[in-house]
């Protein structure tokens, strides 16, 4: 089901390729249908029984139609995935801004994490933000899984952190995070855990107040 979502739903490129074999078998199908009704065209000429049920130049439109129907599908319909992976992209750029209004938006007033809440996690990150720059951040992984109105991230990422002005260095690491949908559809963190940070474990965050520079 999940792979039928992300071809269908999430991924151009994966459309595009299924677009490619899709054209090219309409091909080769109106290529043998041409010649199939050439040759019927000519026995009822001859007097015989010919029957076309399908002329081959509808074959190549048709799928031109096909393809271009799949590909508004797609546009049109934004799943639950792509909308955590939107909110992933603007919780990046607000942590590159250190835009604490932005941030604050995507936590949800549920937060509950090691013992903090919504208030807490922000402050633990404004701090960080505060000593630090990020910029350049790229992500290499984004596993989702949306059970319901609940869902997990698994973001694996690098960035370049400059430290109190300094030149900055690249850095990479994985986090968990938790979302869950709010009432007006939106979906917002409710957990922010490290996973690894420049090669090294960690279970929480507490855990790394030491590290993050």
């Amino acid at each position: 089901m999940d792979f039928v979502q992300t071809l269908f739903l999430e991924s151009p490129i994966r459309l595009g390729v299924l677009a490619f074999i899709l054209m090219s078998a309409a091909l080769v199908v109106r290529k043998r249908m041409a010649f199939s009704f050439d040759d019927a065209s000519d026995r009822t000429s001859g007097g015989g029984v010919g029957h076309a049920v399908l002329h081959p130049r509808a074959i190549v439109p048709g799928t031109t139609a096909l393809i271009a129907l799949l590909f508004a599908v797609q546009y049109a319909v934004v799943t639950d995935r792509e909308r955590i992976s939107l909110a992933t992209d603007r919780f990046i750029a607000a942590a590159e801004r250190a835009d604490s209004a932005a941030l604050a938006d995507l936590f949800s007033d549920g937060y509950d994490s090691e013992g903090m809440d919504k208030a807490a996690v922000l402050e633990f990150i404004e701090t960080a933000l505060a000593r630090v720059r990020i910029y350049d951040t790229r992500t290499h992984r984004r596993d989702i899984t949306v059970t319901g109105r609940r869902a997990e991230l698994i973001l694996a990422a690098r960035a370049t952190v400059s430290v109190g002005g300094d030149v900055g260095q690249l850095h990479w690491g994985a986090w968990r995070l938790a979302w869950a949908e709010d009432a007006d559809g939106g979906w917002r963190i409710t957990a922010l855990e490290p996973r690894l940070l420049d090669g090294v474990e960690f279970a929480s965050l507490a855990s790394v107040r030491g590290v993050i520079p």
